[in-house]
């Protein structure tokens, strides 16, 4: 992986390889996470390939509770996390469907790469890779990809990763056009697979989005950081107004159908509410 000069990371993970045989340490210049998997890929010699970020940690015995599923023909292994969104508060994030191909086109549920086994001969026989121009949402579009190589997935419900949610990631922060424009590579590419796939669920991936557009613009608020202007440079973007012309109000509940009548009629309040909605999120 790309390790940062600021700490003794790569020492320890080379003191970590001489001890053990099975650890292969590849030192890389910073490239960004993408270029780091795509090393990685290229390095993988095992049946099976995993993903961890700095802030995933594997539970214990993680590796005994699928060894059964390790053994069987499914192509791509998918298990439910922990998820700690703010510091002490922590929620168990199961799948609620068993259609793995609806979940990563309609829902963020399958959207990381990490809390997942690939097995390796799809990623090598299709080449897959990591987009590095992007900085938002690669792993979904990995993912996706996957998916669509094999109809060979599984799920297991019982929690093996535990994710601590870091405000000051990638995910909540960066360049707000570089962050809609990879948004708008994540609805391309989830459109184009449900025209070949389903295009009934063409619908709920718009309504999907619109969440998504909405989960930002609380994490915008959550963080703080030119709220005002960021909420300008949003109301700019093409995936905004992609979104906003293409969702369909059927499939909204009465609070996101209010949250598009604030975005579409009396957008110059949306950091008020942002803001409020971002408290409530924090506090209670």
């Amino acid at each position: 992986t790309a390790l940062p000069i600021s700490d003794n990371s790569a020492q320890i993970l080379d003191s970590l390889s001489k001890e053990n045989p099975y650890v292969e340490v590849i030192h890389s210049s910073n490239g960004g996470v993408s270029n780091a998997r795509n090393i990685g890929l290229n390095y993988a010699k095992g049946e099976w390939v995993t993903f961890l970020d700095v802030d995933d940690v594997l539970l214990h015995d993680w590796s005994l509770k699928i060894k059964d599923k390790l053994e069987s023909d499914f192509d791509l292994i998918c298990f439910s996390h922990i998820w700690e969104y703010l510091p002490g508060k922590t929620k168990t994030v199961y799948y609620t469907n068993l259609d793995a191909k609806r979940l990563i086109l309609t829902t963020a549920e399958m959207n990381p790469c990490w809390a997942k086994l690939y097995r390796r001969s799809i990623i090598e026989s299709n080449k897959l890779k990591f987009d590095t121009s992007m900085k938002y949402g690669e792993d979904m579009c990995f993912v996706l990809d996957f998916c669509t190589m094999t109809s060979k997935i599984d799920i297991c419900n019982e929690p093996l990763v535990f994710y601590k949610n870091n405000l000051g990631s990638a995910m909540h922060n960066g360049n707000i056009h570089v962050r809609m424009a990879d948004n708008m590579k994540m609805l391309e590419k989830r459109l184009y697979a449900a025209e070949k796939e389903n295009s009934n669920l063409i619908p709920m991936i718009y309504r999907h989005h619109f969440c998504a557009l909405t989960d930002i613009m609380r994490s915008i608020a959550l963080s703080g950081k030119h709220t005002f202007r960021a909420f300008c440079q949003i109301n700019k973007e093409e995936f905004f107004h992609v979104v906003m012309e293409n969702v369909d109000l059927t499939y909204f509940d009465k609070k996101k159908r209010m949250e598009f009548f604030i975005l579409k009629k009396i957008y110059f309040i949306s950091p008020v509410y942002f803001g409020i909605k971002a408290f409530v999120y924090k506090h209670i």
